[in-house]
């Protein structure tokens, strides 16, 4: 039994009574719209349609304030929504007309910015709603309704709106269910949304993709950085106004991006940031004094925000710049951190530490980078990014499906993928994965074999296999799970705790191989890069090869003499790589036109 209100329906007799003075007086309106068809409006709401069956949301005007050609009417929308539907909410309910309406003409345009969306959702908990904890607990879950967007003096008032139609609430749930249950930017106990405190002064260059706060500001020309509250503890996921200007969903538009990025150190952190390409003045690296690394992409439309935070924090060019200040000589140096899913710079050839006299520019016959432009007319218009991942998936992001207990993948679903590679499969695609993490593996038992051992924990590469269980002393300096700073071949430092500052004094112990510092890194760097663009495999599968070959190339004797098949053999022999990751490796470097194995 739907309720009824006795309220409303006096207000009913009064405007039927009264009539309308600024529309139609026809209170049985059927909705249409060429195309579609739409529900008969609830009684209590049909009266309503006689004044307003022809006005549009103020979000489909154009600058002229003219309706864009196909808006619906506000009614139309409203019919499609189960507060019509179901009589949940009737359009006297949300608006609250004055008593004879519309003499006087008096109700609220906006019921979510005065927050009459929670007299009936007022139960709504997390993953919508919560209190501000006084404290700041990085395993608690983001939410998708934010003081920080609604305004701190008004609660959660006009929060609905990020993400919801006021008027139509109902046709775009599963979408709304798809982003959240299978997205990584609805997912609010993802660790992009919760590890750190993003809102905090020492996060402000984060914010731009840590909050969608920062990311609005970042893509409509700002710097990226928002003032939060100081007492805010809540933690925002990338919400769908964060991409969409408004609920007409109309996609952002982004300018082409211009990448600046600044060599940020495990001990020295400058984080990466972005400067506005029309800027004359180059940008100094704080930490190595020189100009930073940069890169301009192409204008591709709608993928331009993805790129936004697709593209690395930092770059392999950051560790040649690095180099270039005699400060900073790899021997008691943080390391580099590529940061995470760069896949937007790998589609590009960039981001990768390469090494000098090899090739890594994108071959001519190349054609992800060209992917939703004219150049691949078949493919969409929405650049590469939108081009892959969201046809036809759309919000799940996903042009594939998977086996969640296997992760195998067990379909190809994106049209981008089946216009260019009709021959394509799911079995083919995992046996390119399987090859590619072998050769990840590879390189990361050679990188151990030299000294650098990488582990899934920040900063990534230790001095000896990381141990879990290990606790760091309070009072002396750490015996286990030593951060790699001497990148020399063969360097040490020496950890010296200070009895007054109560930290490590570190020092430079065996200085090492001179001149190999640069490199030693580069390859731990690209191994980190790759690690956490799992798929780099199918974004570009050439550069990640020449990465890949590179560096294990460099690490088995310092010096590129293309020895990687010898040293699989002798991973293998030491026991550091089995027999069926060997062959894989090969196979993955083994031309189409046949053996013997290269460097593509």
């Amino acid at each position: 039994m739907k309720p009824r209100h006795l309220l409303v329906l006096l207000w009913l007799a009064g405007v039927i009574a009264t009539g309308c003075s600024g529309g139609g007086s026809d209170a049985n309106v059927e909705t249409t719209q060429p195309g579609d068809e739409f529900p008969t409006l609830n009684t209590e709401s049909q009266v309503c349609a006689g004044c307003h069956s022809k006005n549009v949301a103020a979000v489909y005007l154009d600058a002229t304030e003219t309706p864009v050609a196909g808006s619906p009417t506000i009614i139309q929308e409203y019919a499609r929504s189960v507060h019509n539907t179901e009589v949940f909410a009737t359009c006297a309910q949300c608006h609250k007309p004055a008593t004879g309406h519309p003499n006087p003409t008096t109700a609220d345009v906006n019921p979510d910015a005065t927050g009459t969306c929670l007299d009936c959702h007022s139960f709504l908990a997390l993953p919508h709603l919560q209190d501000n904890p006084a404290t700041f607990d990085a395993l608690a879950p983001a939410q998708f309704v934010d003081l920080a967007l609604t305004g701190y003096d008004t609660g959660a008032k006009g929060g609905c709106r990020s993400c919801h139609n006021p008027h139509d609430t109902t046709s775009r749930i599963a979408l709304f269910k798809d982003y959240v249950n299978s997205s990584g930017h609805g997912d609010t106990q993802g660790e992009a949304w919760i590890h750190y405190r993003w809102k905090g002064t020492n996060r402000t260059a984060c914010q731009r993709c840590h909050t969608t706060s920062g990311f609005i500001s970042q893509v409509t020309g700002g710097t990226g950085i928002v003032a939060f509250d100081t007492a805010d503890n809540t933690k925002q996921t990338l919400y769908c106004n964060g991409c969409h200007e408004n609920y007409s969903y109309k996609v952002r538009s982004a300018s082409a991006v211009n990448a600046v990025y600044q060599s940020g150190t495990s001990t020295d952190p400058i984080y990466g940031t972005f400067s506005d390409a029309s800027d004359p003045n180059p940008v100094i690296d704080p930490v190595t004094g020189s100009q930073t690394a940069a890169n301009t992409f192409p204008n591709i439309g709608k993928s331009n925000l993805c790129l936004n935070c697709h593209s690395a924090r930092t770059i392999g060019d950051n560790i040649k710049k690095t180099a270039i200040n005699a400060a900073y000589d790899f021997k008691n140096l943080g390391f580099i951190n590529s940061h995470y899913l760069t896949g937007g710079a790998i589609v590009y050839a960039v981001g990768g530490y390469e090494f000098a006299g090899q090739t890594y520019a994108n071959p001519s016959y190349y054609a992800h980078n060209q992917i939703g432009t004219s150049l691949q007319p078949a493919t969409g218009t929405g650049g590469p990014c939108v081009g892959c991942h969201m046809t036809p998936a759309r919000h799940t992001f996903k042009g594939w499906t998977k086996d969640s207990a296997t992760e195998k993948l067990t379909a190809i679903v994106s049209r981008a993928c089946i216009t260019c590679h009709s021959e394509i499969t799911a079995e083919g695609m995992n046996e390119e994965n399987e090859r590619f993490q072998a050769a990840l593996a590879a390189l990361e038992a050679q990188l151990g074999m030299t000294g650098f051992y990488f582990s899934p924990n920040n900063p990534y590469f230790f001095t000896a296999p990381y141990d879990p269980t290990y606790i760091e002393p309070t009072d002396a300096c750490p015996t286990n799970n030593l951060a790699v700073l001497n990148w020399q071949t063969g360097g040490t430092v020496v950890r010296t705790w200070n009895t007054t500052t109560k930290k490590c004094v570190i020092s430079v112990g065996v200085s090492g191989t001179d001149g190999t510092g640069e490199k030693n890194m580069g390859a731990a760097y690209n191994l980190n890069l790759l690690i956490h663009d799992p798929g780099a495999y199918t974004h570009n599968r050439l550069y990640a090869k020449r990465l890949i070959w590179d560096s294990i190339d460099w690490a088995d004797d310092e010096t590129m003499n293309n020895s990687v098949i010898a040293t699989l053999d002798a991973l293998v022999t030491a026991g550091k790589l089995t027999s069926a990751q060997r062959d894989s490796v090969v196979a993955y470097y083994t031309p189409s036109s046949g053996p013997p194995p290269a460097r593509p």
